[in-house]
């Protein structure tokens, strides 16, 4: 069996979509306001031992919100997508088999090792 540590956190940032091909969404060619939901998957080392917490949810939690806010709030990211914030926290994060980044909780992606 795997075990995996999920943990999840928002931040909120303005972002825009300078190449946007497409008539019926022309409108994220501009700059415009989301919070991003992120949703970070750490596969559990030693997770036969399902009692055991090497990797505790508060501090990783704590470790993720310290980074969005780091890089992210607030912020203009000019043409920074979805996939590229979850690209970067999954750099960020050893261990990471997963991320997820939605805009206002609706739509997103997730990227997978």
């Amino acid at each position: 069996m795997k075990v995996f540590i999920v943990v999840k956190e928002s931040f909120e940032a303005v972002h825009s979509w300078p190449g946007c091909n497409k008539e019926e969404v022309s409108f994220l060619m501009f700059p415009h306001r989301h919070v991003f939901h992120v949703e970070l998957v750490v596969e559990k080392p030693n997770s036969e031992v399902l009692g055991d917490r090497e990797v505790e949810f508060i501090v990783l939690k704590r470790r993720l919100r310290d980074f969005l806010r780091r890089k992210f709030e607030g912020r203009d990211l000019g043409g920074m997508s979805c996939e590229e914030i979850g690209k970067r926290v999954m750099e960020e994060f050893s261990g990471a088999v997963g991320v997820s980044v939605f805009e206002d909780g609706e739509n997103g992606v997730r990227l997978v090792k």
